[in-house]
């Protein structure tokens, strides 16, 4: 079954969307009226939430309709997000299957080590490689979550549109990554980018991505059966397998 959004409701998110972009300040009234059109959108797709949350905050931050608010940069970067889907998206969304499937169940993992590189693995297809320039010249913003993070938005975005109407649970030893994906969003601009990259995959293949925290001890355990099992010395060594991953994650 499938969920849709009228082409004439579309029409007017898009136009809204347009129209408020290009303003600077707008009117606490006009602000929610875009929000109710956002709203409306989110039934379809829900993974919008994590890109409305900071057009609530502004705005609540004034009490009457016809008071003012300031688009800050926050804010354009939603609505930039919001223009972005909206233009590529036909308004259609199909209902996700009912059951929950493991990353373990599709085989697919992924791994990080700030000191080495990347990888992940999905069935007999991987990517490997050193951290690429984006990653490699940051500094303050640079985190374990970071590095948690790269790999999966990587995975998903080669391999996502195998997951059509899936929901898939990763697990992660990292608290940080866990509540970053789970919430969708981060305060850490770089963070934050990777997330809109990670929230557009999904839309756009129509899959949902959770993720459980699990201690550190048993996701090594686990990591250490899974090469053992598969043999994933193997793959290493047959280069048609290698997939490529020169995009620009961060340019979202």
């Amino acid at each position: 079954m499938q969920a849709s959004l009228p082409q004439d409701k579309l029409l007017r998110i898009r136009e809204s969307i347009r129209s408020m972009s290009a303003a600077t300040v707008l009117s606490k009234r006009d602000l929610l009226s875009l929000l109710g059109h956002l709203n409306f959108a989110m039934r379809i797709i829900p993974h919008g939430h994590s890109f409305v949350s900071r057009l609530l905050t502004l705005a609540n931050s004034v009490k009457n309709l016809i008071d003012a608010v300031v688009l800050d940069d926050g804010c354009r970067s939603d609505l930039h997000f919001w223009s972005l889907l909206c233009n590529k998206w036909n308004g259609i969304s199909f209902f996700y299957n009912d059951f929950v499937e493991s990353s373990d169940a599709l085989r697919f993992f992924t791994d990080a080590a700030p000191s080495v590189g990347v990888g992940g693995f999905y069935n007999d297809e991987w990517f490997a490689d050193i951290w690429p320039t984006e990653i490699k010249s940051l500094d303050s913003s640079k985190s374990i979550a970071l590095y948690e993070l790269y790999p999966i938005v990587i995975t998903c975005s080669l391999w996502g549109h195998h997951w059509t109407r899936k929901q898939i649970t990763v697990f992660c030893d990292n608290a940080a990554t866990v509540e970053i994906i789970n919430r969708g969003r981060s305060k850490i601009p770089t963070i934050y980018s990777l997330m809109r990259r990670l929230t557009w995959t999904c839309i756009l293949n129509n899959f949902i991505l959770r993720v459980t925290f699990i201690p550190g001890r048993l996701i090594k355990c686990h990591s250490y059966s899974f090469s053992k099992k598969f043999k994933l010395v193997q793959y290493l060594h047959q280069e048609p397998h290698i997939l490529s991953f020169a995009i620009s994650i961060f340019n979202f």
